[in-house]
């Protein structure tokens, strides 16, 4: 596999305009001149956007770069839509016209995220971001750090999400197609043998542990991120519908893999799809937003800052506040409680947090990139760092996932959305069947009314 890594985050930077150029102050706005005026999800004023050199600049405090670029670029897309014009134009009413923004920025959470990367040096040593949204798509909270010094805004530059990407590209479509259940059986095997580089034969894909050759269960598989199961489950459901979907429930680009599908059939598109090496990346933006299905019963929102805006004749534009079901209720809840698991006993542990429902996905890339992805009823939080000092474990980003969560005031009384038809039930771990009379080696799952197993008889 060719790294593209260095290039699509170049793509990035050309693409999104990632680069905070914002003015940096602490505390002082800009006096004279029209200016617009950004307000937080309290009503406090936080920010401005002014016109320098022909391009739409912010000031802000120290830290708050990453979001408050989104907020620009977001703006500047919105007035383009809005009024069928060019960038120049945009910008040029944005300041005009003395636009009052409001975001959902909180300056609580920030705070919090930036004390939390004070106190976490693994994920600060290379480039890394981190965002926060509640579980409709609001972003409140996002950093970024450059580790060669030039602010870049990672938060939507593209990298490779290694196991981040298995619920959303794997198991989420398969479960919704009824063709695995929590205790459907895989073994635990090499899906092919490949030459590598060397000219040798070896076994694939890699495992973060010795392959068993045992059959294991849906959920055991995620929860250690067993990379041969997801392959062939990804193979039984299909590269491309699983590309699809991808693209279709979260604008996630998969034109690559599509071509690659259509031109050497699917084997060659497994890694990319359901070991998370997508040729063009995903961005900590998209897969905070992604995750949000997972948190609120399977509705997708647009990832946004921005939730409103007024000009001199009143509100120019706030969003709808509508989201797509992109997911049924049942297969969001079961992917819930699968990655619960992950949180209880996988490789997500260092998130839990007492009296807090957390739940989330590992991932890593031989690149160098570390994700986490946790969430609970109320917020969804990424982080993701490039390092090829730690290549294998992800404890340092689960670990800032959890403190940053641990900062928020977190509701006592907020819960997932549950289903009528989803059911926990014993099921047999020899056969991944149902509960029979004779099994004895049990464990507990989650079942949509309309996909159960049989009942095992190969116990009696």
């Amino acid at each position: 596999m060719e790294r593209l890594i260095s290039r699509k985050r170049l793509i990035g930077l050309f693409l999104t305009g990632c680069a905070c150029v914002g003015i940096v102050t602490s505390g002082t706005f800009l006096s004279g001149g029209r200016n617009a005026t950004v307000y937080d999800c309290e009503g406090n004023k936080v920010a401005e956007l002014y016109l320098e050199n022909n391009e739409l600049q912010y000031q802000c405090e120290p830290g708050y770069e990453a979001y408050f670029d989104l907020v620009r670029n977001e703006v500047i897309n919105i007035v383009m839509e809005q009024e069928g014009t060019d960038r120049s134009s945009a910008m040029q009413k944005i300041v005009s016209d003395g636009f009052e923004i409001r975001t959902g920025f909180s300056q609580n959470a920030m705070d919090g995220m930036i004390d939390v990367y004070s106190r976490t040096p693994e994920v600060t040593n290379g480039n890394s971001a981190a965002a926060l949204s509640n579980t409709e798509g609001c972003i409140s909270a996002c950093y970024s750090i450059s580790a060669d010094g030039q602010n870049y805004n990672y938060v939507n530059i593209p990298a490779y999400a290694g196991s981040t990407i298995k619920p959303l590209s794997v198991y989420t479509p398969a479960l919704e197609e009824g063709l695995i259940t929590w205790s459907s059986m895989s073994r635990d095997s090499p899906y092919a043998m490949v030459e590598n580089s060397s000219g040798q034969m070896v076994e694939w894909p890699v495992n973060t542990e010795p392959y068993t050759d045992q059959m294991i269960t849906v959920e055991k598989a995620v929860a250690e991120s067993n990379n041969a199961v997801a392959v062939k489950v990804l193979k039984d459901c299909g590269a491309e519908k699983a590309c699809l979907f991808l693209e279709n429930a979260f604008d996630i680009s998969v034109q690559q893999e599509q071509e690659i599908i259509r031109e050497k059939g699917e084997d060659r598109a497994l890694a990319n799809v359901a070991l998370g090496y997508l040729d063009a990346g995903v961005t900590v933006e998209q897969m905070t937003a992604a995750y949000q299905i997972f948190a609120n019963g399977g509705m997708y929102y647009t990832p946004h800052t921005v939730t409103q805006i007024v000009n001199n004749e009143g509100e120019y534009y706030a969003p709808d506040g509508k989201g797509v079901r992109v997911v049924g209720e049942e297969t969001a809840f079961i992917m819930n409680r699968l990655l619960r698991e992950v949180v209880l006993g996988g490789t997500g542990t260092l998130a839990q947090i007492e009296d807090a429902e957390v739940c989330g996905k590992t991932g890593t890339s031989e690149y160098g990139d570390h994700w986490f992805v946790g969430f609970t009823p109320e917020y969804v939080c990424t982080v993701w760092y490039e390092s090829d000092s730690e290549i294998g474990t992800t404890d340092s980003s689960v670990q800032a996932v959890h403190d940053i969560l641990a900062s928020l005031e977190l509701s006592e009384d907020a819960v997932y959305p549950r289903t009528k038809n989803v059911y926990e039930m014993e099921y047999c771990m020899e056969t991944g069947l149902l509960r029979g009379a004779g099994c004895q080696k049990i464990s507990r799952g989650y079942y949509a009314g309309n996909n159960m197993p049989g009942i095992c008889s190969e116990c009696e």
